[in-house]
């Protein structure tokens, strides 16, 4: 029930509008009169696509029973590894193979992960 969920927020995130999103309206909720950390609009696209590619993939093979539940599991494992460091340290995947992968410059990355 989660992942169908995580996948249809990641959904609206990138088709539609990220003012739609649920969970990013909760987030804009409980971090309102903390400083905000800009980041720049290319690389969380690309991780919102790479979010939802993991997601799209899970739903799918575990409702297709295709492979065991523990490999699906750890697809979202990874999922929420990744968003704990960029909760907690300020690390951005999403940036990282943007600046890696793109030929679009990735500018204004979390604590200045771009400048390196």
């Amino acid at each position: 029930m989660f992942g169908m969920f995580f996948l249809l927020d990641m959904t609206t995130r990138v088709l539609i509008s990220d003012r739609l999103s649920l969970t990013l309206a909760l987030g804009r909720a409980l971090t309102r009169r903390r400083r905000r950390h800009w980041v720049g609009a290319p690389q969380k696209v690309f991780a919102w696509w790479l979010a939802l590619g993991l997601a799209a993939i899970s739903c799918v093979t575990m409702s297709a029973g295709m492979v065991p539940l523990p490999v699906t599991l750890g697809l979202c494992g990874v999922c929420f590894t990744v968003l704990l460091l960029e909760a907690t340290l300020g690390w951005c995947a999403g940036c990282a193979l943007h600046q890696r992968f793109s030929r679009q410059p990735t500018r204004h990355c979390a604590n200045g992960a771009c400048d390196r």
